[in-house]
């Protein structure tokens, strides 16, 4: 089995300007998505004959805006058929996602449920469910990950994806602020596990 290291800076998902307000400039306090999936890549062993991709992600510093309740919809969208191209090209069975903020998944959930249809099943632990839609009061991606795997949100973003990702197949989305006493800051757990049958 193949299994490839896909490094994914995104950080335009995010927009966590108000929780640092000692960062002036509220995309570069987002951009700090991207020095953590540099972490993570130094961090985390490397396995044997595992290549080692990253997407292109955008570090210009723009105006954030808001395109049809998604804020820098645009540039995600980019970013995701730049994601797309390197699964479609590199061809894993299995993917270790490095990444920024939580949209990060979002592709290489999708690409795995096409890959193996309903023998997947994703567990998405995190501080948040991450089930907003486009709309919604709050209008960074990351928190819209789960609902996108559905094939709910944003269709500039969504009709790209080659899976949807049925809550009957397995989609388990948990928030633990409510059961865990844990600071904002709290680890994440995000898995698709290709099912045996």
């Amino acid at each position: 089995m193949k299994t490839i290291r896909l490094i994914y800076p995104q950080w335009q998902g995010g927009d966590i300007a108000r929780w640092i307000p000692e960062i002036e400039d509220r995309a570069r306090s987002a951009r700090g998505y991207c020095l953590g999936a540099q972490l993570l890549n130094f961090l985390v062993p490397a396995g044997n004959n595992q290549e080692t991709y990253t997407v292109p992600v955008s570090l210009d510093p723009c105006e954030r805006t808001v395109t049809d309740g998604v804020m820098d919809r645009d540039i995600i969208a980019a970013q995701t058929a730049a994601a797309l191209d390197i699964l479609k090209v590199a061809a894993p069975d299995r993917i270790v996602t490095l990444g920024g903020e939580c949209s990060a998944s979002v592709v290489p959930f999708t690409y795995l449920a096409d890959r193996y249809g309903d023998d997947v099943a994703v567990i998405w632990i995190d501080a948040h469910p991450d089930i907003t839609l486009p709309g919604d009061v709050y209008a960074g991606y990351h928190a819209m990950a789960v609902t996108a795997c559905m094939g709910l949100g944003d269709s500039r973003i969504v009709k790209q994806l080659p899976a949807r990702i049925e809550p009957s197949m397995g989609l388990i989305s948990m928030d633990l602020s409510k059961s865990v006493s844990a600071p904002p800051k709290s680890p994440k757990l995000y898995l698709a596990i290709p099912l045996r049958k």
